[in-house]
């Protein structure tokens, strides 16, 4: 009973991901990885598909319950549904081990919906059966703890850390001029190209944008994987207009653009600038205009351009590979051992 320990994530990944390389090296005990594909369901009706993936796969967990000692959720609502699972059939804590919800990101929801998820949320996560959730910064700590009434000592800071696929895509590595800007949660698209210049072009990677257009701004809906890494070797910087100051985001695009050795411009939170140096690895602006045109001014002088490039890439080495994370998560579990006696 309680002798193995698994890893559950969304998308596909062998036994040589780099993450559980770190966790066995630290915690000197063999992890399972078990998947079930949620991550490429994000677009009208198939969200619907991924929710029911949210739902069924944990619960596949809940009936095999006693055979592991830590389960480790890389996706978060696996581990919250299945916390609130073990919550809603009043399973014995006795037969279950430690449950690890990774980086968790809450992010509000509007009118009797936002009711609902909120207060799913708080259900699952006051669980008895979870052991640690990790949160990507001190404030996302401290705001989650106040959110939801639990202990500081529940949530751990940890840094998100990606691989390092450089060596293998160097040579294609280009500046064809234009700015790039990625991504889906807590954008704020309108800020971006109502103060875009329309001289220079500006290419969004978005499967769900719903802003305005504009002379310059070209808008990606169907860019995923090979065509997405196409993109991001070509551009001549990234762009991460952040909306909500208080939410987790950015980080997965600051470190892809570090390791490919791109300048990265984001708007300020309270998470980037634990990813992103300012002024060495691109610029942590205020959400205006006047800002980010400076931003792009600097970016436009071949000098300054490559003393960031240089700065982003070799920040990048210095500590954000997905096996020092993994070596952080087999520590903390060591840690909880340690402590329980």
């Amino acid at each position: 009973m309680n002798e193995k320990n698994v890893v559950l994530i969304d998308y596909e990944e062998t036994d040589r991901w780099e993450f559980k390389r770190g966790l066995e090296d630290t915690t000197k005990v063999d992890w399972e990885i078990k998947s079930m594909v949620a991550n490429k369901y994000h677009k009208g009706y198939r969200n619907i598909i991924r929710y029911a993936i949210y739902l069924y796969f944990p619960l596949k967990y809940v009936f095999k319950i006693k055979e592991y000692k830590n389960i480790i959720a890389w996706q978060q609502f696996f581990g919250l549904i299945l916390s609130g699972y073990l919550k809603l059939f009043h399973i014995p804590q006795s037969v279950v081990g430690n449950i690890y919800i990774m980086e968790m990101i809450y992010k509000p929801k509007k009118g009797f919906i936002g009711k609902l998820y909120k207060a799913f949320v708080k259900y699952a996560i006051t669980s008895k059966y979870i052991k640690k959730i990790f949160v990507f910064s001190a404030n996302e700590k401290n705001m989650y703890s106040k959110l939801f009434a639990l202990p500081c000592e529940k949530f751990e800071i940890l840094q998100l850390g990606i691989a390092d696929n450089y060596e293998a895509v160097k040579d294609r590595i280009s500046d064809d001029g234009y700015y790039l800007s990625p991504g889906r949660s807590n954008r704020d698209w309108d800020f971006l190209v109502d103060a875009w210049d329309p001289s220079i072009e500006l290419r969004i990677v978005c499967d769900d944008y719903k802003g305005g257009m504009k002379p310059g701004v070209d808008v990606l809906k169907e860019c995923y994987k090979e065509d997405y890494l196409e993109q991001l070797l070509h551009c001549h910087a990234i762009i991460i207009p952040l909306m909500n100051q208080n939410i987790s985001s950015g980080q997965l695009v600051i470190l892809q653009g570090k390791m490919l050795g791109k300048p990265v411009i984001v708007t300020d939170n309270y998470t980037v600038r634990e990813y992103l140096n300012d002024e060495e690895d691109g610029y942590i602006i205020e959400k205006h205009k006047k800002a980010l045109q400076s931003a792009l001014e600097k970016l436009g002088e071949e000098n300054e351009y490559n003393r960031i490039v240089e700065s982003a890439r070799r920040n990048f080495q210095k500590g954000f590979s997905i096996m020092a994370m993994g070596r952080q998560v087999g520590q903390c579990i060591i840690e909880g051992i340690e402590a329980d006696g």
